[in-house]
């Protein structure tokens, strides 16, 4: 659990006091991690947390000024890009440096902890493992890209709150992907599960990390509906029942929320277009 948590430190330094704070937290923080754990466990901390939280630390916090004088800060949306990128290279690495007796290790034992009796056909056994192993990286890059963004909304909200907020009122309600990205999220479906191999398994990595923040955004459009709609005891029921469909539903819920998210991207479901909600 703490591993979820390992980028809070960095993001709350750079958003608080600047994207060098965030630098210096992350060699830090490596350097603990190199004398405690080793080059291998201080590799892994910094390519999953260190790096990624300062380079989206450094992003946030860039502006410009305007005509008119004030500060423009950098879009919440092409942060969206940025965190896109991220786990894309995060699943290539993780593509490389994983051994395959590893991966494949790993996957037959979640196989087995599910198949106990044998009850599973040997040909869909063989199916599912081909296809558990070809998500492994993605899997890896996705639950890398969501710990970014929930440390990183953390982190805002922190500095936010304390008055020490960098950048004032970071509205993740404007996060919206473009129409070109759910196109590309589209590609990569059809390539995943068309060819094998490397750029299959590429594909697979882009597949789930698209997917993921198509996820966030159709969260986002579903919070803000039920904001507009009925306020705190609406979004303490979308909540609830959020939560009562994933536990009876299981991944039902998340794959209408990524529907929900893609609609968003060519539609315009929310505020600054006609018919809109308001962010």
């Amino acid at each position: 659990m703490l591993n979820m948590v390992a980028p809070l430190p960095i993001f709350l330094a750079g958003l608080m006091q600047g994207w060098l704070f965030s630098l210096v937290a992350g060699l830090v923080a490596g350097a603990i991690t190199l004398a405690v754990g080793g080059p291998v466990t201080a590799a892994i901390f910094c390519g999953i947390a260190a790096v990624p939280a300062t380079v989206l630390v450094r992003q946030a916090l860039l502006a410009q000024q305007t005509a008119e004088g004030d500060l423009e800060w950098y879009p919440v949306q092409r942060l969206g890009l940025v965190l896109a990128g991220t786990g894309g290279v995060l699943g290539l690495g993780a593509m490389a440096l994983l051994e395959a007796e590893t991966v494949a290790g790993v996957v037959d034992q979640a196989i087995g902890m599910v198949n106990t009796q044998g009850q599973l056909p040997e040909e869909v056994t063989a199916s599912i493992r081909q296809a558990l192993i070809a998500a492994v990286p993605g899997f890896f890059a996705a639950s890398a890209v969501l710990s970014l963004v929930l440390n990183g909304a953390v982190a805002q909200r922190i500095a936010e709150r304390t008055g020490r907020a960098v950048r004032p009122q970071m509205r993740l309600t404007e996060f919206r992907l473009p129409a070109s990205v759910a196109l590309g999220f589209g590609a990569a479906m059809l390539l995943s599960g068309l060819l094998e191999g490397t750029v299959g398994q590429i594909a697979v990595i882009v597949a789930m990390v698209l997917g993921l923040l198509f996820t966030c955004e159709g969260l986002i459009v579903a919070h803000l509906f039920a904001r507009n709609s009925g306020g705190v005891p609406m979004l303490a029921g979308l909540y609830i029942a959020g939560l009562a469909m994933l536990f009876l539903l299981g991944p039902v819920l998340p794959f209408i929320l990524m529907l929900l998210g893609i609609a968003d991207a060519f539609f315009g479901l929310r505020g600054g277009r006609p018919g809109g909600m308001q962010t």
